[in-house]
């Protein structure tokens, strides 16, 4: 009798292999949804965690120590304090450049998109209030701002409330100053020529700041100014003892257009 095939049995046992196949399958799947389950919201270990921001001072000025549990950090939009520390050397937010020791000042950045004007930074010193001010100061620069009142370091005060007071950004500045004047400075000295081929008959300023170290020294920005106005073709002087040709950068003018 030729042999015949049980199409039957082999029927039920494809079925059974499919019914175990689609357990497996399930099980699969439910094991996965738990494992994503509990290993969500778990760092990842391989991943570096952040580091905390911490004060520090990009620059290398002598004279200056950094006060690790001063406070600092971003102000406003524009302006970033890196440090403040204790200074001494010559004070020259008043000009006079007088020798000071330990007096307070702050690493100020200009983080905006437009030279400072002016700003005026305060801090808690334990109940009594230090003031720094500072103008000029360009975008994506750095400046050494002393105290404005030559107010010393206190190693027993505890410093706070980093604020920034006033703001003001540029206004009424001339930075395109060429087709009317030719700026020929000198160590204590500046020289404008009236390039313009007109008159000036109102007062007509320069501005400078101390450039070194990679910073601008104090938040003072000086101002050499020619009353009463330059003739066409004219030159005029300003004597400027804190104008040096290696250490002294030119910002800005102001005069009537």
């Amino acid at each position: 009798m030729p042999y015949q095939r049980n199409t039957k049995r082999d029927h039920s046992k494809r079925d059974t292999w499919i019914v175990i196949g689609f357990l497996l399958l399930v099980v699969i799947i439910i094991a996965a949804i738990v494992l994503l389950a509990s290993s969500s919201g778990q760092p990842d270990a391989t991943e570096p965690t952040e580091t905390p921001a911490v004060a520090e001072m990009p620059f290398d000025v002598p004279g200056f120590t950094m006060l690790a549990d001063a406070p600092f950090g971003e102000l406003n939009d524009s302006l970033y304090v890196s440090c403040m520390g204790a200074y001494s050397g010559a004070f020259v937010e008043d000009g006079t450049d007088d020798q000071v020791t330990d007096v307070l000042a702050v690493v100020v950045k200009n983080t905006g998109a437009e030279l400072l004007e002016y700003g005026l930074i305060t801090v808690d010193c334990g109940g009594e209030l230090a003031t720094f001010e500072l103008s000029g100061l360009p975008a994506s620069s750095c400046a050494l701002v002393m105290e404005k009142n030559r107010r010393g370091y206190d190693a027993s005060a505890t410093y706070s409330n980093l604020t920034c007071e006033r703001f003001a950004e540029q206004s009424g500045l001339i930075f395109d100053f060429d087709d009317d004047f030719t700026i020929h400075p000198s160590d204590g000295v500046i020289n404008l020529e009236n390039v313009s081929g007109r008159d000036f008959q109102n007062d007509v300023s320069v501005y400078y700041k101390h450039f070194e170290y990679g910073l601008f020294v104090g938040g003072i920005t000086y101002r050499a100014r020619i009353t009463g106005g330059i003739p066409a073709g004219q030159f005029a002087q300003s004597v400027q003892q804190h104008y040096a040709l290696e250490t002294s950068a030119i910002l800005y003018m102001t005069y009537d257009r």
